[in-house]
């Protein structure tokens, strides 16, 4: 069976292609679509779909002018965008529809829906991608899917660790979403140092977790 994978980063080779935000993401994605969980639903999710990491937030624009002249693009009938919210999900999915469009490819109307046409085009906001964006990341969702029994008394604990930086000034902490991942993968053995991508295919998240629906129920009906 073959599976999407880091290697190939340049030729296209799948019909159905997810651009994504970042090297954690496409980590994170390709440990999802290769995971047990996805398998038994269909096998199309790690044979049909290539990963591709557009890197920042303000990047997809020229990648797309690039990406639309590697070798293999005529064979992709399926584009879906994935990147975080951020802070503002409007302003968040303005951004990229006036990057697919400025390429001359028609953007859905909203996130969640699949635009049909030549090749089909979708895009999802983390960290919920579905139709109810909220301002959020990649590392929002990455909490709620931690597989560990005492997953809830941990977060408790670094919540008030992290209310006392705030309340004495010790740390202002201008993104607090990654620091808390990060600190909970400190004080968890098997995860220390980790990044997102190396967590994901290390097993620190719940493949089976509700939180996914979403993301799977939209990957699903670009096989239709």
């Amino acid at each position: 069976m073959r599976k999407v994978n880091y290697i190939e980063r340049n030729t296209i080779s799948c019909p159905y292609v997810i651009l994504c935000e970042g090297r954690d993401c496409e980590g994170f994605l390709i440990t999802y679509l290769n995971s047990e969980a996805l398998k038994k639903c269909d096998d199309r999710f790690s044979t049909s779909i290539q990963v591709f990491d557009f890197k920042g937030i303000s990047n997809l624009g020229s990648f797309m002018k690039e990406f639309k002249n590697r070798e293999g693009y005529n064979k992709v009938r399926k584009i879906l965008v994935i990147r975080d919210a951020e802070d503002d999900y409007e302003k968040a999915s303005a951004s990229i529809k006036r990057a697919l469009e400025n390429n001359g490819i028609k953007s859905p109307e909203n996130v969640y829906q699949w635009n049909k046409g030549e090749i089909d085009v979708g895009f999802l906001l983390l960290p919920t991608c579905d139709d109810k964006p909220i301002n959020g990341t990649l590392e929002d969702l990455c909490v709620k899917l931690l597989k560990d029994d005492y997953r809830d008394e941990v977060l408790k604990c670094e919540e008030a660790f992290f209310n006392e930086l705030k309340s004495n000034n010790y740390r202002k902490l201008r993104h607090v979403f990654k620091s808390k991942l990060h600190t909970y993968f400190s004080v968890t053995e098997d995860y220390i140092s980790a990044k997102v991508g190396e967590a994901a295919k290390w097993g620190a998240f719940d493949w089976e977790s509700k939180e996914l629906d979403s993301l799977k129920e939209f990957i699903a009906m670009g096989f239709e």
